[in-house]
């Protein structure tokens, strides 16, 4: 399909993001504990300036540097971060029908 990226690619990470995601899960034991620390780290990283871009399709390494990126990009991120702790984390290609109305200036999805 043209326009698409490999998900291996897009969900690689180096060494300074994997390390961050196996400091983050070290003391949790659970798979559903890792996630949730992983999300809770990604999240928190709004403090060192990362910020949503819905424009932005980056790679998780992208996002990581860059700062910025769309929902796709974070779970890009997510990914990366969850294959390197050993969490079998997946894209899941969902179709659904486009529905936008406008409301006052505020475009609804």
């Amino acid at each position: 399909m043209p326009g698409r990226q490999d998900p291996g690619r897009i969900a690689q990470i180096d060494d300074e993001i994997r390390q961050l995601a196996q400091d983050v899960t070290r003391d949790h034991s659970s798979d559903d504990e890792k996630a949730r620390a992983l999300v809770d780290t990604i999240l928190g990283l709004a403090g060192f300036s990362i910020s949503y871009d819905w424009l932005s399709n980056k790679t998780a390494r992208e996002v990581f540097r860059e700062g910025k990126g769309n929902c796709l990009a974070y779970s890009n991120l997510f990914v990366g971060m969850a294959r390197a702790v050993g969490l079998d984390a997946r894209y899941a290609d969902v179709e659904f029908k486009d529905r936008i109305t406008r409301e006052a200036e505020i475009i609804v999805h």
